[in-house]
């Protein structure tokens, strides 16, 4: 063998992959190499390679209930393994591997498939390195404070008057400055907001020391702008001075630089919150991708990804709605637009076809059918829905009060449909949209009573549920109160139906999504979103609490990772990565199995 290739294809498998040179070449010596045909025992009794740890360089093999590819490490936990197809691998001694990850925790849990804290950070880490080429925009790790602070060299004097410093903000289209000492050295910082909290009844004469912020936080202009981001974070302040030489040459502000990577979006909300039309709301929504991307390389995790992304989405589903009554006049009673599925867990990706349903008050004159056959023919005839959105916001809309509850929604479900479409999110049409949930399709309209007999039919086994994805809802827009009123009756539907969770178990399989929906729904836990419900059980189900931690850190992996939109085979670290996860799910699946009468586990 030569070593420079076995050291090469060493630094391409994970998790020896992390490791210096001065420990990844010792190891590469010490390595042997070994075929397997098809076939042969490699691990086991009696097995061709038993006692040493293997590193797959060609074919495949069956180990722990995984077909292996090439890279994967194997032998370092006892169990059979069997070569599928003509195999070569590199074969360690336990105790060469063990010296290598000396002092690393994280590599040597990864190696043991322990999949704690560490290991789920070097694989969130990872990630970041599989985002679309497409986003181009540099890591604030990369970027420099002087960069960032270019152009923004506003500075005044502490003994400059109020109002020649807002004078002096104005010239320089900045919300902020630098305030200066008499030996030039930076001794505070004053904002717009200042002005608007600070200044009101001071003399316009006023010294801006009066209202300036100090002491003042400073970097040196070198230093990266993540590293200005974490001072700002760790100081609470929301601005840092750039200094180069100790002389100030700009100033620049943690939401500054979180535009500077992904966009703000307290900005996107307010702009999807007042988007005029589709065509604007579709601008929002076409940012989102991009914004996920941005918070995953910067860090965020699953759970912060889903409020702020996900959150995004509902805040442009919702804002669908409205447009929807402003065309139309207000709705004849009160109702509440929901997300189920994915969208209502907030996962994703950013743009993916979500799952919509309405939920109404009922009214003693509600017309059964969901179609609008007077109302329908004339609204064809006007053209598209989206065009003309002539209603102000007030207004009676085009038909006023005229329409029955059922015209209306009926209306209301065709409009929100197409501007889902518009906006990258609609259910594919054809035959993939058969029994996909879209509030253009009359069953997925209704009144409360509907939906909750709608659901003992579900759960009373008298009907088949759909997809036990419908079991996640959440309102986005309207009155809220109706969805909560039909999850308590989803909830004391499942407290008593031990056999539709007995039949959801079976259905639930090795999916971790599907298992930790089960568990928490047997456990009365009402969170919605996966990693919110996973951590929640860790807490309260005796089932979860002793490997809480695999099934928190594989639900964080899964979640985070769906963020990616990425298609093609999987790098090396995101298939050992997982690995993992499936492994939580085998094992929390199999307790379930297990115990699927145990009223500990199913009421």
């Amino acid at each position: 063998m030569i070593l420079e290739d076995v050291t090469a294809y060493l630094r391409e498998v994970p998790p020896l992959s992390f490791l210096e040179p001065a420990r990844l070449i010792p190891l590469a010596r010490a390595a042997a190499l070994e075929f397997y045909p098809s076939g042969t025992r490699i691990l086991g009794p009696g097995g061709a390679g038993e006692g040493y740890v293997h590193v797959l360089k060609k074919g495949r093999v069956r180990c722990g209930g995984e077909s292996l590819g090439e890279g994967a490490v194997f032998g370092l936990v006892p169990g059979p393994a069997t070569a599928e197809e003509d195999a070569v691998c590199y074969l360690f001694a336990p105790e060469a591997l063990e010296r290598a990850v000396t002092g690393r925790p994280d590599l040597a849990d990864m190696l043991a498939g322990r999949f704690t804290r560490p290991v789920l950070e070097l694989g969130l880490a990872g990630l970041s390195r599989e985002m679309p080429a497409w986003l181009d925009s540099r890591p604030l790790a990369t970027v420099s404070a002087g960069e960032a602070a270019r152009g923004r060299e506003g500075a005044v004097p502490e003994d400059t008057s109020l109002e020649l410093t807002a004078e002096a903000m104005e010239a320089s289209g900045m919300n902020a400055l630098v305030v200066l000492c008499p030996e030039g050295r930076p001794c505070g910082v004053v904002t717009d907001k200042d002005f608007r909290t600070k200044a009101v009844g001071l003399s316009p004469a006023t010294p801006v020391k009066a209202i300036m912020n100090a002491p003042v936080l400073s970097v040196d202009a070198s230093a990266s702008c993540f590293d200005a981001l974490l001072a700002m974070t760790r100081h609470s302040l929301r601005h840092v001075v750039v200094l180069r030489e100790r002389r100030a040459v700009g100033l620049i502000s943690a939401q500054e630089l979180l535009h500077l990577r992904m966009g703000s979006p307290p900005a996107l909300a307010a702009a999807a919150a007042k988007a005029p039309g589709v065509d604007e709301l579709a601008g929002v929504a076409a940012t989102l991708s991009g914004l996920a991307l941005g918070l995953l390389r910067e860090g965020a995790r699953a759970d912060s990804l889903g409020r702020i992304a996900g959150g995004l989405r509902e805040r442009c589903v919702a804002r669908l709605a409205e447009l929807g009554e402003q065309r139309l006049g207000p709705p004849p009673v009160g109702y509440c637009l929901m997300l189920l599925g994915p969208a209502a867990r907030r996962d994703g990706p950013a743009l993916y076809p979500v799952w919509t349903a309405i939920i109404h008050e009922d009214a003693p004159s509600l017309r059964r059918s969901s179609e609008a056959p007077g109302l329908s023919r004339p609204l064809a005839a006007r053209g598209d829905l989206l065009s003309g959105l002539a209603a102000a916001p007030g207004s009676p809309g085009l038909f006023g009060s005229a329409m029955s509850p059922a015209e209306y929604f009926h209306e209301l479900g065709r409009f929100v449909s197409q501007g889902l479409e518009a906006l990258g999110l609609s259910v594919p049409g054809g035959a993939d949209r058969a029994g996909a949930p879209s509030v253009g399709e009359s069953p997925w309209r209704g009144g409360l009573e509907h939906w909750k007999e709608r659901y003992r039919q579900w759960t009373g086994g008298n009907a088949p549920l759909p997809d036990p994805a419908l079991l996640d809802f959440r309102p986005v827009h309207g009155q809220f109160w109706l969805a909560e009123a039909l999850r308590a009756e989803v909830g004391q539907l499942a407290a008593c139906g031990r056999e539709f969770l007995t039949g959801l178990a079976g259905l639930a399989g090795e999916d971790l999504t599907a298992l930790v929906r089960l568990l928490a729904l047997s456990a009365g836990v009402p969170r919605i979103a996966s990693v919110e419900r996973a951590r929640a059980l860790g807490r309260v189900h005796p089932l979860v609490q002793d490997m809480a931690g695999d099934v928190l850190h594989a639900m964080e992996y899964l979640a985070a990772r769906q963020w990616l939109e990425a298609g093609g085979a999987a790098s090396p670290l995101s298939a050992l990565m997982r690995g993992l996860c499936r492994k939580a799910a085998r094992t929390l699946a199999e307790r379930v199995a297990g115990r699927r009468g145990d009223r500990e586990v199913l009421p």
